[in-house]
């Protein structure tokens, strides 16, 4: 899939804030807390599963593009939210 230039933007946004705040070894359970904060337990646990289970949660770029290879404009909705929920959380 090719990412519009908003969605590039949105993954560059996501990777700055997710690389900034949060130490690298604590992404994974950041996020899937962020995650599980907007879409609940069991959302989370399905949408980790066809993003190609917790290994996408490794690195914030592979994630992001993940998410919105799978979810088109709703994982760029979906990565605002994160970001937001992970800077709510930073401060």
């Amino acid at each position: 899939m090719v990412m519009s230039v908003k969605q590039s933007d949105v993954v560059e946004r996501f990777v700055k804030i997710a690389t900034e705040l949060i130490p690298q070894n604590r992404f994974p359970e950041t996020v899937y807390r962020c995650m599980v904060a907007i879409v609940g337990e069991t959302a989370t646990k399905v949408y980790i599963y066809h993003l190609g289970g917790e290994k996408v949660l490794s690195e914030p770029k592979i994630f992001a593009e993940s998410l919105l290879n799978l979810l088109g404009y709703g994982g760029e909705i979906m990565l605002n939210f994160i970001t937001k929920e992970i800077e709510k959380r930073a401060f």
